[in-house]
């Protein structure tokens, strides 16, 4: 059968004929919602506004925080960044997931099934991975640094819930896809108590703990949407758009496949190491004109201050009880490492 590759709009007048869904009893906005293009894309940039005061409103209150205040600035943006993506991980996925095992118009119909609490949700997801790709992108630009991985997946899904919002299709494999988001607010918790020096702390290995489980919580839903895909991939061939067809194939395959056994795998390593990981420098650093001899005593565990010329970069500690009896260059020694070389 021919596959259909005509991208149909969002329809321009209100659909009456759509149930509420579950959530629509809690949610007071969605009695005024009527999935019209006009609707869609006021939630679009609603949540596009809601996402950026609420990166703002984190800002201000970490400037009480003092280790908010000794980071790096590259690291207070992604600070923000981290805040914002766990209150939305957090509310996501409760609405979200609710819709998924209320809502049984999306399970009976994998193309055409959707309810005003899914088309609302879906909008408003566009509207957060727009912020997402935006601050995300403007901040490797600025501080020339690079995440493939997390790059690749929000410019991925940002194709995959505008289309799906746009073309009414799809709303079963976005709501599924969305749940992934359940270990975001424990990578947010992981990566801001590396940042307090906290990463020995048994409140962050249980996090770890729990975030560990909760990745391979998404390997599992990956494979439940794939096998949708698979089981039904006659009518999703004949039905949906052709071009959204193979966006959320590719979609789930690198996901399920690349991303998050990779994620999991790096988490599980973390869980020993205690390293943040999210930076890595586009260009190696040079070496430093300025050496540390490094004496022999029994404890060189202070904290580095952060040495920049020309190029910039960071080295957090010598490990305890090192003796290299040479020379180790690019970092300075702050006052209590100077006082005890003395």
């Amino acid at each position: 059968m021919m596959e259909n590759n005509t991208i149909h709009s969002a329809e321009t007048e209100p659909d009456h004929s759509l149930n509420g869904g579950f959530m629509s009893q809690y949610i007071p906005l969605l009695y005024k919602y009527d999935a019209s293009l006009k609707h869609k894309i006021y939630v679009w940039n609603g949540s596009l506004l809601f996402d950026i005061a609420l990166f703002f409103l984190v800002y201000l209150y970490s400037q009480r925080l003092k280790t908010f205040k000794a980071l790096p600035n590259k690291h207070k943006v992604f600070w923000c960044l981290t805040g914002v993506r766990a209150i939305f991980g957090i509310h996501t996925v409760i609405f979200c997931g609710l819709t998924a095992l209320k809502d049984s118009e999306l399970y009976n119909d994998k193309v055409f099934g959707r309810t005003l609490s899914s088309d609302f949700f879906i909008a408003r997801i566009v509207g957060f991975f727009i912020f997402e790709c935006m601050f995300l992108f403007m901040s490797d630009i600025v501080f020339k640094t690079l995440n493939k991985g997390l790059a690749i997946h929000h410019t991925l899904s940002l194709l995959g819930f505008a289309v799906g919002s746009y073309i009414n299709q799809g709303h079963f494999f976005g709501i599924v896809g969305i749940i992934m988001e359940m270990s975001t607010p424990a990578t947010s918790i992981c990566w801001m108590l590396i940042q307090a020096k906290l990463s020995k702390h048994y409140f962050w290995k249980i996090n770890q703990h729990i975030l560990i489980y909760l990745f391979n919580t998404r390997q599992n839903l990956g494979f439940y949407a794939i096998y949708h895909i698979w089981a039904q991939w006659s009518y999703i061939h004949a039905n949906m758009n052709g071009y959204f067809q193979w966006l959320i194939l590719a979609n789930s395959l690198i996901v399920t496949l690349i991303l998050n056994p990779y994620w999991t795998y790096k988490k599980t390593v973390q869980l020993y190491s205690g390293e943040d990981w999210n930076f890595t420098p586009l260009a190696k650093p040079k070496a430093s004109a300025f050496p540390i001899i490094a004496t022999g005593k029994e404890d060189m565990s202070e904290e580095l201050e952060t040495f920049k010329s020309g190029d910039s970069y960071e080295v957090t500690k010598i490990s305890k009880g090192v003796n290299t009896n040479g020379i180790i260059r690019g970092v300075v020694p702050n006052e209590a490492v100077r006082n005890r070389m003395k």
